[in-house]
């Protein structure tokens, strides 16, 4: 169990270093209000961003819609061009 314990605090260990070197972008503030907005939460986003473990559900949640936002081809639905 503890070998587990030290994997995955290598792995956040690493990602938080990709996302100080910048491999990893921020989401930017429309996709934080909207992730916020989807959490049911009745803190306001700012507060939430201040503390360090509720910041990190609000990026997740935001890096989730801005991966779902890329995949919709607004050309292609206009189009009906669904394959």
């Amino acid at each position: 169990m503890s070998k587990n314990i030290r994997n995955v605090s290598k792995r956040r260990s690493l990602a938080i270093e990709q996302y100080q070197i910048g491999m990893e972008t921020p989401p930017d503030r429309a996709a934080l209000e909207i992730a916020h907005s989807r959490l049911c939460t009745r803190m306001p986003l700012d507060e939430m961003l201040k503390v360090e473990n509720l910041r990190a559900v609000v990026v997740a949640r935001a890096r989730r819609h801005v991966r779902d936002r890329s995949r919709i081809d607004a050309k292609r639905r206009s189009a009906n061009d669904f394959d």
